[in-house]
């Protein structure tokens, strides 16, 4: 494969590793239609699903497919055996999560501040696979009394009867969820055995994958113009050449451009899901049908947000349910240590690097101040009954939000501490500062009366 694909990497002065990633995809989209004709038929989709996955996986990461086995098999051991222990799923949950440390600690040292492709992707998405797996047995196995307390979520993905090996091994290595998608398990074996029609509706697919290969121009085109590259020399060292909105908009269309490297390869994997049938969610109250069991982004929620929790929510929603629902949820503390918690285990999932933990908690600092804001604010702006108001006042907080947003996630595309406080230094630490005057402030005030939030 490498050989063949060497002159087209050549040709576009793009990495190996991201065009074998997108050829695979690209080849993908039929052997995922085929899940449509082979009907009722849940042996022949687990055997297809298995060895093409695996194959796949393969065929990228080469002896990285062993990590997979092994964190797997160890959880579904551990699980098999001790499904009502209340320290087993405990124990696979920091398992899973720890193992998946010592592989970024290891592409640390390996390829520091490097952008190559390698197992650790996967290695994070069967990190969120197999916690949630601990997570749905044990439930499943609570006290008749327990189980009550159990939220409606839980109670719809526990796990009640544990998989055959044959079983939790094609859904570890489901083919449309291989590269860029996680599936729960009992979505995955509803989708395999249980019987239904589910429609095939092209045009959607079709404007999912045109979508992606926008996305995928944009860094092609202008990855090197105004990637993050280039960043550091533009705005920390001759950044005092410019404004202060300059700076802010050279950061904001790096963001962009890295973004859409994301956009290209959840948009396609939706697309993956959606033509296999395992995106079809089924029909909301109204009989219309929903299609988002396979949406890994909402980008126009992300680029135009209308806060900090929206824009976050509304990316790599994968690991945000997984966060939101596995450990937001589940932790005993209050909601502000959990949302902290939660926000630093977001940057553990993705690796060591200094500028992922200054992105997550300053996203945090937002996000809480954003939330302040929205009880305290927007509900006595919104009961004024003024139009203009309410779209100035809307207006503002979408640009701020997208100002803050883009302000933190720079250290997440930046990956180093020094260059990402260097561009928060060029951009005089402005969302920071805003953020720490705007909260004390909000803390002060009264949240609004009742009588006003009914108007």
């Amino acid at each position: 494969m490498n050989v063949l694909l060497q002159p087209v990497a050549d040709l576009l002065a793009v990495p190996l590793d991201q065009i074998r990633f997108v050829f695979c995809l690209i080849v993908l989209f039929p052997l995922c239609w085929n899940f449509r004709f082979m009907g009722h038929r849940p042996a022949l989709k687990h055997v297809y699903s298995l060895v093409l996955g695996s194959y796949f996986i393969f065929s990228l990461f080469g002896a990285g497919i062993l990590h997979l086995l092994f964190t797997s098999t160890v959880v579904y051991v551990i699980m098999r055996l001790w499904p009502s222990s209340r320290y087993a799923y405990k124990f696979c949950v920091f398992f899973t999560i720890a193992y998946m440390l010592g592989c970024h600690i290891d592409r640390y040292i390996v390829d520091p501040y490097g952008w190559s492709m390698d197992f650790t992707g996967m290695q994070m998405l069967a990190t969120i696979r197999l916690s949630q797996y601990a997570f749905c047995v044990h439930d499943a196995n609570l006290p008749k009394e327990e189980r009550e307390k159990l939220t409606a979520r839980q109670k719809q993905y526990m796990i009640e009867v544990q998989p055959s090996p044959f079983q939790y091994y094609s859904w570890h290595f489901f083919l449309p969820g291989v590269v860029a998608a996680t599936y729960e398990y009992r979505d995955y074996i509803r989708f395999v055995e249980e019987k239904k029609d589910i429609p095939l509706r092209l045009w959607p697919v079709v404007r999912l994958i045109s979508v992606a290969f926008m996305f995928l121009g944009v860094v092609t085109m202008w990855g090197n113009v105004v990637g993050v590259k280039g960043l550091a020399e533009k705005v920390i060292v001759n950044g005092h050449k410019r404004s202060f909105v300059s700076n802010m908009l050279l950061i904001y269309a790096a963001c962009i451009v890295q973004r859409a490297r994301y956009y290209f390869a959840w948009l396609f994997s939706e697309a993956l899901g959606n033509i296999s049938g395992i995106g079809f969610t089924g029909l909301d109250a109204n009989g219309k049908e929903v299609w988002n069991n396979s949406q890994g982004v909402d980008w126009m929620r992300v680029e135009f947000p209308s806060n900090p929790r929206s824009g976050n929510d509304a990316w790599n929603k994968f690991a945000n349910r997984w966060l939101r629902f596995y450990i937001f949820e589940r932790l005993p503390t209050s909601p502000g240590v959990a949302r902290l918690v939660t926000f630093v285990m977001s940057a553990i999932w993705h690796g060591v690097y200094p500028g992922y933990y200054l992105a997550f908690i300053s996203l945090c600092a937002h996000v809480t101040v954003a939330n302040e804001a929205r009880a305290k604010l927007r509900t006595r702006v919104h009961s004024l009954n003024s139009r203009v108001v309410t779209a100035v006042y809307d207006l503002v907080a979408s640009v701020l939000t997208i100002m803050s947003c883009g302000y933190s996630m720079i250290s997440f595309m930046m990956l180093s501490g020094r260059q990402s406080i260097g561009l928060w230094r060029a951009t005089y630490f402005a969302p920071h500062i805003l953020a720490a005057v705007a909260y004390p402030v909000l803390l002060l005030l009264p949240m609004p009366k009742r009588a006003d939030k009914g108007q």
